[in-house]
């Protein structure tokens, strides 16, 4: 399943959750609702306050995919939270 990740000079990409890896597309596609797939309750969790480390952790607990390659902490909390990154 592709989940939208960010959109770059070089065109929109997309976190590919079975593949493990980013794949760029020129125009956009239609993706199923990122928060219809996945919800994670973050109330009383304060993720501006952690780490990456610690953001990647959590993740992994709440079974989100998160690319190794992802290493801003602003990125990580949007793949947590289902929000995208233009």
């Amino acid at each position: 399943m592709l989940k939208k990740y960010r959109v770059t000079s070089t065109g929109i990409e997309y976190w590919d959750t079975e593949e493990k890896r980013i794949v760029v597309m020129q125009e956009e596609i239609e993706v199923a609702d990122q928060h219809e797939q996945e919800h994670v309750d973050t109330s009383g969790i304060n993720l501006e306050e952690m780490t990456v480390k610690e953001l990647k952790e959590f993740a992994e607990s709440q079974g989100i995919d998160i690319p190794k390659s992802m290493t801003k902490k602003e990125l990580v909390i949007a793949q947590i939270t289902g929000e995208s990154i233009d």
